[in-house]
């Protein structure tokens, strides 16, 4: 043996590490006992002599810059994925949607022209003025009178006041409820001046104000205020009767009727203006149409 390592011999052939890496590894191959630790062979450890710290730092920043572009192309790999998978979505959901979307602005245009027309106009519907007929005709105010004029505010002093008028007079004829119209928010009602009487039948509401005139019936209340009986109006008459009044305040304030009369002709069911229709109500419109020169007035 001379006592020179490879390193020494690869020195003296003028040869540079890199240039004898095969045959290094080959004679590394034959010792005996010597063990695979099993990672991947690297030039570091197959360059095991005189080792240049630039080399190292240069191998080392190598294999940093590797995985920064292994990850840079699996993030960017990753990133347009996503984006498509959000545009394939999006596009799935709009062509589900489309339907909705299409009878929703459907439904919209309905209601538009509905609200521009005003309610006067879907009331003159046939369709809907059956229905309107049929439903007032099960409303309980057709089998009910009403007491106008209250100035006592205690309801049951009210109700002991009609309950004494009809067993005095009428003791013969059932009723099934004494009660007071209310006005005002759920939370805060208040009594209006009426309070009614509502019978099993409607006949029952003919016999009773037949006898009242009949007889001359008259009743006050506990503080001596004058009380009328009258036929209760049902839902339909009540709104077709605030549609009126609220007409009249409208076109009043209107530049039209400046230093006009306007009334309400309960008779023909109109609001008039120095004695000419300016807003009707037909037989079953809950509403009412103006005319001109009023009809940029919108009753709502």
């Amino acid at each position: 043996m001379t006592g020179k390592t490879p390193q020494g011999k690869i020195r003296r052939k003028g040869q540079s590490p890199f240039q004898q890496l095969d045959g290094m590894e080959e004679e590394a191959g034959d010792d005996e006992g010597d063990e695979d630790d099993g990672r991947p062979p690297t030039i570091k450890r197959e360059l095991d002599f005189d080792a240049d710290p630039r080399q190292d730092r240069l191998i080392a920043a190598i294999d940093k810059l590797t995985q920064k572009v292994d990850n840079l192309a699996f993030t960017s790999a990753t990133k347009k994925d996503l984006q498509d998978f959000v545009h394939h979505t999006e596009q799935y959901v709009a062509e589900k949607l489309k339907p909705v979307t299409d009878e929703i602005s459907e439904l919209r245009q309905r209601i538009g022209k509905m609200e521009t027309t005003g309610p006067a106009r879907a009331a003159a519907s046939p369709e809907l003025s059956r229905v309107m007929e049929r439903l007032n005709k099960l409303d309980p105010a057709l089998k009910s009178i009403t007491a106008i004029g209250f100035d006592v505010m205690d309801l049951q002093d009210r109700t002991r006041t009609l309950r004494n008028f009809m067993n005095e007079h009428f003791k013969d004829i059932k009723f099934t409820t004494v009660d007071t119209i209310m006005k005002g928010p759920y939370n805060d009602r208040k009594a209006t001046k009426v309070s009614y009487i509502e019978f099993p039948s409607r006949h029952d509401v003919d016999v009773v104000l037949r006898g009242i005139e009949s007889k001359g019936l008259s009743l006050t209340d506990s503080s001596g205020t004058p009380l009328r009986f009258a036929r209760a109006k049902t839902h339909v008459q009540l709104t077709r009767n605030y549609a009126l009044k609220k007409a009249k305040d409208l076109v009043e304030k209107h530049a039209a009727a400046k230093n006009k009369a306007v009334s309400i002709n309960w008779k023909n069911r109109a609001v008039e203006v120095d004695g000419k229709d300016v807003f009707t109500q037909d037989k079953n419109d809950t509403a009412g149409k103006f005319m001109q020169p009023f009809m940029d007035i919108n009753l709502e």
